[in-house]
């Protein structure tokens, strides 16, 4: 299960494969307060590793 946020998007992946996309009611200019939050993740199908700020 994997959950993508893209701008104003909300996607849903079950079994590598799009469940269902949804709108996500945020502001241009939203701020993830990372207080208490692990953020996590990977690209698929690409070379490129985040690795930090």
């Amino acid at each position: 299960v994997a959950i993508s946020v893209e701008k104003k998007t909300v996607t849903m992946i079950v079994d590598c494969k799009k469940k269902t996309t949804k709108p996500l009611d945020r502001s241009e200019k939203a701020i993830v307060d990372t207080n208490g939050i692990m953020v996590f993740g990977t690209r698929i199908l690409d070379e490129e590793v985040f690795e930090g700020d």
